[in-house]
């Protein structure tokens, strides 16, 4: 959703200047921000509530549109049979995971890695999924989804 800063992401009237001429601020107090990326439905995924609490939203968020999209497809997990599972892979476009740096000083446990390094993301769909194919994360900065998109169509 495209709004405000909300108040429980970061002080924006503090980073706030209209000029964009001081560091360290922004010159605009708008961005698109998720609603409440803390729910998730961490049992239809196989996870726990500790699991999904130190996973990126952003890989939360992947898992979910993947689900989605398949959904839309006719593709049923457990029920579409696919004797070409090892053809079938994620090649997912990312390039920022600021979750990772604003929640470095948390409390690290076990799922601290894979919930938060990007290159787990494409990983956890096809382990979901029951895909053998290829796992990529793409980081090509602004054009990372047209560049997954290209490896993905010539591999």
């Amino acid at each position: 959703v495209h709004r405000r800063v909300p108040p429980d992401r970061f002080d924006v009237d503090a980073h706030y200047d209209p000029t964009g001429k001081k560091k360290n601020t922004t010159y605009t107090p708008y961005g698109c921000f998720i609603d409440e990326p803390g729910l998730f439905d961490a049992r239809f995924f196989n996870m726990s509530p500790r699991e999904a609490y130190q996973t990126d939203p952003m890989g939360r968020l992947a898992l979910v549109t993947a689900y989605e999209a398949l959904e839309m497809s006719g593709f049923v997990p457990d029920r579409t049979p696919s004797s070409m599972t090892d053809r079938i892979g994620t090649f997912y476009g990312q390039s920022s995971d600021d979750w990772r740096q604003v929640n470095a000083a948390e409390n690290i446990d076990t799922y601290y890695i894979p919930g938060n390094i990007r290159a787990f993301g494409p990983g956890r769909i096809n382990y979901y999924f029951k895909f053998k194919g290829p796992s990529y994360n793409v980081d090509t900065a602004c054009s990372s989804s047209f560049s997954a998109i290209q490896l993905a169509c010539t591999s």
